[in-house]
């Protein structure tokens, strides 16, 4: 739903290793988002299908292949929040134009990041942008629509605190929400 307010797009596609859950999802987001919403039988489907791809999931081994990419595509990958986590086989990131962390020494220890470093598929000196860059403007991010992108998060507590605050202004000025006596 958040995408929805920064991005207009016209299907989602999801996928669930728990069946029911997937159905309920892909039943009620239509109504939620006015878009079809489908349910692929393979991940496979999913990768190859899809021009922005998010993933979250707890994944000790990556599903997300290399081989499956197509020029366009982009990838925020945020299951890899510790060491032995990975959705992302190392070789995406070598094949990858632009490699954005939310905080470049942190996911270099347990980000998707930890990864090509530790296996010598993304080089040391591999020009890797912090969100923070991106964001401030010191970047240009992706530059060509062809462009395969990655963004790697692992969770920065200071930049989730600054986007509370943030949230928390914009729903004041806008009038939305309730207050909470303590």
């Amino acid at each position: 739903m958040a995408l929805a307010k920064v991005r207009e797009y016209k299907q989602i596609i999801a996928y669930d290793l728990d069946a029911d859950s997937l159905a309920r999802y892909v039943k009620e987001m239509p109504d939620i988002l006015g878009v079809e919403c489908v349910a692929p039988r393979s991940v496979q489907e999913v990768i190859t299908a899809s021009d922005i791809l998010i993933t979250s999931t707890p994944s000790t081994e990556p599903f997300v292949r290399a081989d499956y990419l197509h020029p366009g595509m982009h990838i925020t990958a945020m299951g890899a929040d510790a060491p032995y986590k990975q959705e992302l086989e190392s070789q995406v990131l070598a094949r990858a134009d632009l490699i954005v962390c939310d905080h470049k020494g942190q996911c270099a220890e347990r980000g998707e990041l930890h990864h090509g470093l530790e296996d010598g598929t993304v080089s040391e000196d591999r020009e890797i942008v912090e969100l923070g860059d991106l964001t401030a403007g010191r970047h240009p991010g992706r530059t060509d629509d062809s462009q395969i992108t990655v963004s790697d998060l692992t969770g920065v507590g200071v930049q989730d605190a600054a986007i509370a605050t943030l949230a928390y202004e914009k729903a004041i000025e806008g009038g939305f929400g309730s207050t909470l006596e303590v």
